[in-house]
C-alpha cells in the first residue's frame, strides 16, 4: 500500500548537471518555451538574462540605472523575442535580441503573475486587486479586465492570445474569451489556485490548487479529464511537452514529475539536491521546459539543472 502510494516505488532520479546563476538565490525566473533562455531575478542583483546552451550571461538588467531592482515577477515570450520584468507594479519590457528596453509602463495594482505574448505587444497580469488585465504594451493602459473575487495568483494565456487562464484565492480558476471578455469556464476548487497552464494549442488546461491533486481539463467542453497524484505538495511550476500529451510539474520539495495526460501515469521524476549548507535549506522550482529530449527547471535558491528524460 505504501509502495502504491509513492507512485508505483519509483525512485527520483538526479540532475544531470547544475549551475549556479545567482548567488544568493532569487525571487523569480523563467526559461523560454525552447529552453535557450533563461531570465532571472537575483536577490540582490535585479534581473539577467542567460543563454543556457553556451551557459553565458547576456544582459544584467535593471529599472533604474545604478540602482538593483527587486524584481519580483519575469516572463519571456513564446516567441522568444522579448523579457518581461516587474518590480510590484514597475515593469519594463526588454528585446532579448539587443537587451534593450522596449517600454516602461505601470501596472494598475500590485502583479502577482504575469505571461507577455508573441511580439511583445500584451502582458497580461494577475493582480492583488482581485483583477487580471490584459494591458496594451504599446500604447499603454488596460484594454480588457478579467474579476475573481479574490487575489490572482496565476495566469496563463494560449499561444495565439485568444484564450486566458486564471487561478485565483478565491478558490476557482476560470477560462476567458480574450476578444468578448466573456468567461468560458468556472472550475471551483477547495484551496487557493496556486498555479494555472495552457497548452499551447490551447485544448488543455492545468490547475493546481494547494495540498490537492492537480487537475487537466478540455478547455472546450469544460470538462475534467484527469486527475495527477501530485500528492499534499503545492505545485509552483508546469508545463505542457511532447505536442500537449504530456506535463511536467514542479512543487516546493524540489521535486519534478513527468506525467502522461491520457493515463494520468507518472513517467518520471527527478529530486533536486538541497543546494545550501544547512541541512534543513530547501528551494521551490520557479519554471521548468524542454532542451531537446530533456528538460530544464529553475529553482528558488539560483540553481539551473538539467534533467534527463
Amino acid at each position: 500500500m505504501i509502495c502504491l502510494a509513492l507512485t508505483a516505488c519509483q525512485i527520483p532520479d538526479k540532475p544531470a548537471r547544475q549551475w549556479q546563476m545567482a548567488l544568493q538565490g532569487s525571487y523569480d525566473a523563467s526559461i523560454s518555451a525552447d529552453g535557450s533562455y533563461l531570465l532571472i531575478a537575483s536577490i540582490f542583483h535585479g534581473a539577467s538574462l542567460w543563454d543556457t546552451r553556451q551557459y553565458a550571461r547576456l544582459y544584467n538588467w535593471n529599472h533604474k540605472q545604478g540602482n538593483f531592482t527587486e524584481v519580483l515577477t519575469t516572463a519571456i515570450s513564446p516567441d522568444q523575442q522579448f523579457a518581461l520584468t516587474i518590480e510590484e507594479r514597475d515593469m519594463v519590457i526588454w528585446s532579448t535580441k539587443s537587451g534593450k528596453a522596449q517600454g516602461y509602463w505601470s501596472a494598475p495594482d500590485d502583479v502577482l503573475d504575469a505571461e507577455i505574448t508573441n511580439g511583445g505587444k500584451f502582458v497580461f497580469l494577475g493582480m492583488a486587486n482581485f483583477r487580471a488585465s490584459l494591458f496594451d504594451a504599446v500604447h499603454g493602459g488596460t484594454i480588457r479586465e478579467f474579476r475573481h473575487d479574490g487575489p490572482i495568483r496565476s495566469v496563463s494565456l494560449s499561444a495565439d492570445g485568444l484564450t486566458a487562464l486564471t487561478g485565483s484565492e478565491d478558490h476557482t480558476a476560470r477560462v476567458w474569451d480574450i476578444n468578448t471578455g466573456q468567461q468560458r469556464a468556472l472550475w471551483p476548487h477547495n484551496n487557493t489556485v496556486r498555479l494555472v497552464k495552457l497548452a499551447p494549442g490551447g485544448e488543455f488546461a492545468f490547475t493546481a490548487s494547494n495540498r490537492e491533486k492537480a487537475n487537466v481539463w478540455d478547455v472546450h467542453t469544460g470538462k475534467l479529464i484527469q486527475q495527477l497524484s501530485t500528492g499534499n505538495q503545492t505545485l509552483n511550476a508546469a508545463r505542457f511537452v511532447s505536442e500537449d500529451k504530456e506535463i511536467i510539474t514542479g512543487n516546493n520539495n524540489r521535486l519534478v514529475q513527468l506525467w502522461d495526460i491520457k493515463s494520468g501515469k507518472q513517467i518520471k521524476s527527478w529530486k533536486l539536491p538541497q543546494t545550501g549548507k544547512k541541512q534543513y535549506s530547501s528551494s521551490f522550482i520557479y519554471d521548468l521546459a524542454p532542451a531537446g529530449e530533456n528538460f530544464l527547471a529553475t529553482s528558488s535558491d539560483g540553481y539551473l539543472f538539467l534533467l534527463l528524460r
